[in-house]
């Protein structure tokens, strides 16, 4: 068990159609809907997936650029037409500032402890912003402020232990769920705390891995955290509507030495729950409502503390490793795709990743730069941003993007200025498979090349991914099962038959 001390760290398709064998011979079309989650850092999406369903920036075109001073970037929080994140001045002078998503103008800020701490937001729902008094005592207190103005609308009688690192996580109604402490018994609850008037609803007594990092991960009415049992890291379920502990798992040490949990758990729509022990391995789990069971584990390295893993839109996990991002099959564990070392320090390797639906992945990598990939973690661009932290890229619900770093925050278009690649909807393309041939044909118009396409088997697998090359892109099919296909360019997705 550790106490976080760092004041200042350095730093599917399972949305997959649903596909209903037929007789296909020709080519099918299909629009996917969005169902975007507001923001998808933390707690934004329930199962911390980092992905959100819309379409985000393909290439490096900012919206906006907004001078803000602060020694190092943090997370921003999504809602409607604005977003909040916390400026770190001082130990002492840290507000929580609430900005415009259109042009970055700053709406309010707020100091909540008195000059005494930092003003940390840990979540953002229904007009709610919710914003800690963060002073590393374990015992910080709760407001929940006026999203419009910033004023506040309750203060919570109990306390609660979040690092700076950590966000809070929500029930379907909206109440939060966030990491107290007791130094009484020196051991830690997870609350359930009303977002009506911030009372308690209840606790389960549990000890964290790291006091403070114990971020919880909800699907339906089970919530997933890591705990320490006997000195040895476990997976806990929680039953949601009770708070009552249900069952544990422990977490294998597959190198010497062993790792310890500071990146929250990810858990998918098929119910499996990756945990990321640092430094060792990542281990996934499935669920049957009585016990764990351990599906698989792949060997890790380097040091990533305070990172967060995410789901890509075929399902794929991405996760750090010494300094470079693996894309690991969900089902097995095995590692598809890795990238690049992208991290000053390997050893030290600050991974936040986010997604969206269009097939981009979105790291910051907790040094000095946001990178964007393909599925297979091909370099598309990065852009530099000065001591980005833990900021990661936050998506909007009409797929813009926002990062933060010392002194600046920025924002990225989800379209493209210069060719409309996230503008190439279905419409604007043909697909055909020639099974004489073994390869599907993809033309479009003028403008296009450069833009990203993937092609999905039935299980939402990446068969096939690159970037058009003219007006005609010949994709090569050789190998891939038959079936219905699923190819995704620009916003635009079409079912290919491939027999």
């Amino acid at each position: 068990m550790h106490k976080l001390d760092l004041h200042v760290p350095r730093a599917s398709l399972n949305r997959w159609l649903s596909y209903v064998p037929s007789c296909v011979t020709c080519l099918l079309v299909h629009g996917l809907s969005a169902q975007p989650t507001g923001w998808n850092n933390g707690g934004g999406d329930p199962g911390r997936t980092g992905f959100v369903d819309v379409t985000g920036p393909v290439e490096n075109v900012l919206l906006w650029q907004v001078n803000a001073a602060g020694a190092f970037g943090s997370p921003a929080y999504i809602e409607g037409d604005r977003f909040v994140a916390m400026r770190f001045l001082s130990l002492t002078n840290a507000p929580v500032e609430c900005r415009s998503l259109g042009n970055g103008s700053l709406l309010w800020s707020k100091e909540v402890t008195g000059n005494a701490g930092r003003s940390l937001p840990i979540g953002f729902r229904d007009g709610q912003v919710y914003v800690m008094r963060l002073t590393e005592s374990l015992t910080d207190s709760l407001f929940a402020l006026d999203a419009t103005n910033g004023e506040r609308i309750w203060a919570s009688p109990v306390t609660i232990s979040n690092h700076i690192t950590s966000s809070c996580n929500f029930a379907p109604n909206g109440d939060l769920f966030v990491e107290g402490w007791d130094w009484g018994t020196t051991q830690g609850r997870m609350r359930r705390i009303s977002r009506t008037d911030g009372s308690q609803l209840w606790a389960c007594t549990f000890q964290p891995v790291n006091i403070g990092a114990s971020e919880l991960t909800v699907r339906g009415d089970r919530g997933y955290l890591a705990e320490s049992i006997n000195g040895e890291a476990h997976i806990t379920a929680i039953d949601l509507n009770t708070g009552q502990r249900l069952y544990a798992h422990p977490v294998n040490d597959t190198q010497q030495g062993g790792g310890e949990q500071y990146c929250p758990l990810v858990v998918n729509e098929a119910g499996t729950i990756f945990y990321h022990k640092l430094g060792d391995n990542v281990s996934a789990f499935a669920d049957d409502g009585t016990q764990f069971t351990l599906v698989w584990e792949t060997p890790i390295g380097g040091y990533a503390p305070f990172s967060q893993m995410c789901l890509g839109a075929d399902g794929s996990l991405y996760a750090p490793s010494n300094g470079q991002v693996l894309r690991l099959d969900p089902a097995t564990g095995a590692v598809l795709s890795t990238s690049s070392v992208i991290a000053q320090n390997p050893m030290l390797f600050q991974m936040r990743a986010s997604a969206a639906a269009n097939n981009m992945v979105y790291v910051t990598d907790g040094d000095d730069a946001v990178h964007a990939f393909t599925p297979d973690l091909q370099p598309l661009w990065s852009d530099p941003v000065p001591n980005i932290n833990t900021s990661g890229v936050s998506i909007a619900p009409n797929g813009l993007t926002v990062v933060s770093g010392a002194g600046v925050i920025k924002a990225y278009k989800p379209t493209q200025s210069t060719n409309g690649v996230n503008e190439l909807d279905a419409s604007a393309w043909t697909a055909r498979p020639d099974p004489l041939a073994g390869t599907l044909t993809i033309r479009c118009s003028d403008g296009h090349q450069g833009t990203p396409y993937a092609l999905h088997d039935a299980s939402g697998r990446v068969v096939r991914a690159g970037t058009l090359v003219g007006n005609t892109t010949l994709v090569p099919l050789h190998g891939i099962a038959p079936g219905v296909l699923l190819l995704r360019i620009g916003a635009g997705t079409r079912r290919v038959a491939w027999f």
